[in-house]
């Protein structure tokens, strides 16, 4: 089963109205198959792989679905995927740090891939689509930590090339 899917953005109440995070389908239930797998260097992939899966999608978009809170506070945002940028790279070390970098910049620069739009846009999420937020405020993204943990194990040099937005200098100034 698919639902709608709504990459917040800036905030909780907007999203991406088009683009690679635009007027997406979120997979949230799937039946069991043992041919079924996640396999190679597919990181993001929802879907599991080895059967075709019909998609049954029960409700069309802007009648509700998934919010997915992936870009609704930047700093949140931007540490995430640096340490998705510095995960890859330790993961499958053969894959190009120009490659992994500019999957992960993507998310703050869309001209690096014009096949997708030429300006994001953004619509308003419903009123009733959230009841309350107090719960969502939030403090230090854990993925800033675990960048500054990677950076001290492994050194700079194994994420040279990447830009890490500036996250590990600043766990780092605060770690002292």
């Amino acid at each position: 089963m698919q639902l709608p899917g709504y990459n917040l953005r800036n905030g909780l109440d907007q999203y991406h109205a088009n683009g690679i995070w635009g007027q997406r389908w979120f997979s949230c239930v799937f039946m069991d198959d043992a041919r079924l797998s996640w396999a190679g260097d597919r990181f993001h992939h929802r879907e599991p792989m080895g059967v075709a899966l019909r998609p049954y999608r029960p409700i069309m978009q802007g009648h509700g679905g998934i919010l997915h809170l992936w870009g609704s506070e930047e700093r949140r945002l931007r540490a995430k995927h640096a340490l998705y940028k510095m995960t890859e790279t330790l993961r499958w070390p053969n894959k190009s740090h120009a490659e992994i970098d500019k999957l992960y910049t993507l998310a703050f620069d869309p001209s690096l891939n014009r096949q997708f739009d030429q300006d994001w846009r953004y619509a308003p999420v419903p009123d009733g689509w959230w009841a309350h937020r107090e719960h969502l405020k939030s403090t230090m993204p854990w993925q800033e930590w675990e960048c500054g943990q990677l950076y001290r194990e492994h050194g700079a040099a194994r994420f040279a090339g990447l830009n890490l937005f500036g996250v590990c200098g600043h766990v780092m100034a605060e770690a002292g």
